[in-house]
C-alpha cells in the first residue's frame, strides 16, 4: 500500500535530516541555531511518529489520513520555501529567482515530498478489478 509506504519513507527521511540537522555546520545553519534545532527536534518527531504509524497503525483509513495530513503540511512548507529562497536571492542578487542554492533544492524535494503524501493519500485501497474496466462482460 502506497501510504503505509509513505509514511515508513517520510520516518527515515524526517529522522536522518533531524539527526544531521544537529551536526550541520554554522556556515549551512546560517546562524539560526534556534531554528535548526527546533527543525531538527520537529523532525525527529515526526520521523518517529511516521514510523509508528507506518508500522503499527492496522487502519488502513488512518494510515492514509496520515499521508494525507502530512503530505499537505510538506506541500505548504516546500512552497513557501521556494518562494521565500526566490525572495532571499532577489535581496542578494537584484533578480528575483525561484529558487536558489541549498535553501532551495531542500525547499523542492520537501514540495516533492509532500505531492507524493497527497498521491498516496488519494490512491484508491483496492486494485482495479476485470469487472470495474469491462461493466458489460458478464
Amino acid at each position: 500500500m502506497l501510504a503505509r509506504w509513505y509514511s515508513i519513507m517520510v520516518g527515515i527521511l524526517a529522522i536522518v535530516s533531524g539527526i544531521l540537522g544537529f551536526f550541520a555546520p554554522a556556515a549551512m545553519r546560517g546562524g539560526a541555531t534556534e531554528a535548526v534545532i527546533t527543525t531538527s527536534i520537529l523532525s525527529l518527531i515526526i520521523g518517529v511518529v511516521a514510523l509508528w504509524v507506518g508500522y503499527r497503525v492496522e487502519s488502513v483509513r488512518n494510515v492514509r489520513w496520515f499521508a494525507g495530513i502530512i503530505g499537505t503540511i510538506y506541500l505548504l512548507m516546500g512552497i513557501i520555501g521556494t518562494i521565500g529562497s526566490g525572495a532571499a536571492a532577489a535581496q542578494t542578487t537584484g533578480m528575483p529567482t525561484l529558487a536558489s542554492g541549498l535553501l532551495g533544492v531542500a525547499s523542492i524535494l520537501t514540495t516533492l515530498i509532500g505531492a507524493l503524501g497527497l498521491a498516496a493519500a488519494l490512491v484508491p485501497m483496492r486494485p482495479v478489478s476485470e469487472q470495474a474496466l469491462s461493466p458489460g462482460i458478464a
